[in-house]
């Protein structure tokens, strides 16, 4: 678990980094501007265990709903950042 609050820049690389492992695409294909759902070979399942491994990394919990798939990976990254700062404070 990482302990300090991350940049954005930080995050946006662990979140793209895990979406790529989990997806197993190259993380050139992961966008900050992509939308979740537009990800290639993307399934509820390995999305789910990508959130997983970051929540574990940062030694939080973030809100899933079902709105997170029309969300940006920059937008995904900015709520990680936000729920870490706060869950921190």
């Amino acid at each position: 678990m990482t302990t300090a609050v991350p940049t954005h820049a930080e995050a946006l690389a662990v979140v793209r980094g895990e979406l790529a492992r989990q997806l197993a695409v190259d993380v050139e294909q992961i966008p900050p501007t992509a939308r979740v759902y537009e990800l290639p070979e993307v399934d509820s399942m390995k999305l789910m265990a990508a959130l997983v491994a970051i929540e574990q990394r940062y030694g939080v919990t973030v809100e899933h709903s079902a709105e997170v798939v029309h969300r940006t990976i920059d937008e995904l990254t900015a709520i990680l950042v936000t729920t870490i700062e706060g869950q921190r404070a």
